[in-house]
């Protein structure tokens, strides 16, 4: 869904407004909601929600707003971008000193949110360097659960960003949500070392 800023009128705090359109995109929403609001209670690396608005037009037509807190940053594929000294430089060994503590800094703080998460029981199941926002502190927020599900699970569904998706995900077998969380995580981190030079990016569930 799309996000946008909003501002309560009586204590004049500003939110991130997260909007989705649609009966399959609500439902999907409510559970990602809740999963997320249970997890921002005891991690500090999730965005908490502050409540939810539904609302119908003429047509019919359902509209949910999910109000959360404001993250002002980037998302971490943002940010390892803008690490880069030019479009064609695309290893740390061309990054900055200060660069790279800013990106090896980034890798530690991810590691550390998707870690606290399976403490809490939940694969995020969609890991990569774009559903994370950073902010001018270094704070960093994972986002996005749409496809989480309870770590312990077993699952088959083929979910997630195939580039950073584990190899059982694409076999159609049982796999683990916790474990293809650690393998994506894996990836992004490659993906970092190397300045968004995802070495999969070529990979499809069918190969």
């Amino acid at each position: 869904g799309k996000v946008r800023l909003a501002r309560n009128l009586d204590t004049g705090e500003v939110v991130a407004v997260k909007k989705i359109v649609g009966e399959r995109g609500i439902g999907i929403c409510k559970e990602e909601t809740k999963t997320q609001a249970e997890l921002a209670r005891s991690s500090e690396h999730v965005l908490d929600i502050h409540g939810s608005l539904e609302t119908k037009n003429s047509k019919g037509v359902e509209t949910e707003y999910i109000f959360m807190d404001l993250a002002k940053g980037c998302d971490g594929f943002d940010l390892i971008r803008n690490l880069l000294p030019s479009a064609s430089s695309r290893f740390t060994s061309t990054f900055s000193k200060e660069a790279k503590e800013t990106l090896h800094a980034f890798q530690r703080a991810m590691i550390d949110a998707v870690l606290d998460a399976h403490e809490h029981g939940v694969a995020h199941c969609d890991l990569k360097p774009e559903n994370t926002i950073v902010t001018k502190k270094g704070e960093l927020f994972l986002i996005d659960f749409g496809f989480s599900m309870k770590k312990d699970e077993s699952s088959t569904i083929r979910q997630g960003t195939r580039t950073y998706a584990a190899p059982e995900i694409a076999s159609g077998h049982p796999y683990s949500p916790e474990k293809a969380d650690l393998y994506a995580l894996g990836v992004s981190l490659v993906d970092a070392e190397l300045g968004n030079a995802n070495p999969f990016k070529q990979r499809h569930y069918d190969s």
